[in-house]
């Protein structure tokens, strides 16, 4: 996959540099409430097939993840869902951790789905830009500011950094953010 994900673990410690990504001026109350029916509508969403495939063993296209992996993941996905709808693209450019990556792309393939859902949800489809901080080095820096952003945003809506999340080390791999899997 070419999408250029979160952060590596040392470049997460460094994400000061590139500024301070506070969005305090979001009041995520307020567009909350602004927003109650495409927040429900996103909780409403049924991602079952899309986690199955998930779950599917990688000769069989799918990421062999286990089914507490794909519920998490489903989880900081519609978590993903909301900050799309209560930002807006000049406060930050959304940046999907690892995980809300793969469930989006998965999503995106259930063509479909994914226009129905979409057009459910906001009445309107929410393309994917998966070039985002691969077009050299200055990119890859706002990239960085935009992601420091997202977590800020994450945590502000939810309380919660789906990085601290993410449960890669289920599959005990070498990529998570928490360690994991070394």
């Amino acid at each position: 996959m070419s999408t250029l994900f979160a952060p590596t673990e040392g470049e997460l410690t460094d994400l000061e540099e590139f500024g301070d990504p506070t969005i305090e001026e979001i009041d995520f109350n307020e567009r909350l409430l602004k927003h109650r029916t495409a927040i429900r509508r996103i909780d409403e969403l049924d991602l079952e097939q899309i986690k199955e495939k998930l779950c599917l063993p990688k000769e069989n296209d799918g990421q062999a993840w286990s089914q507490e992996k794909a519920n998490q993941a489903e989880v900081w996905y519609k978590r993903f869902l909301k900050l799309i709808v209560l930002t807006s693209t000049k406060e930050v450019k959304l940046v999907p951790s690892k995980d809300i990556d793969e469930v989006w792309h998965t999503h995106i393939l259930h063509t479909a789905k994914y226009r129905r859902d979409c057009n459910y949800v906001c009445g309107r489809y929410l393309d994917h830009y998966p070039y985002f901080g691969l077009r050299g080095q200055q990119d890859h820096e706002i990239h960085m500011v935009e992601y420091a952003k997202t977590i800020a945003c994450f945590k502000a809506a939810f309380g919660e950094n789906p990085m601290m999340a993410e449960l890669c080390c289920f599959n005990n791999c070498s990529n998570c953010m928490c360690g994991g899997g070394k």
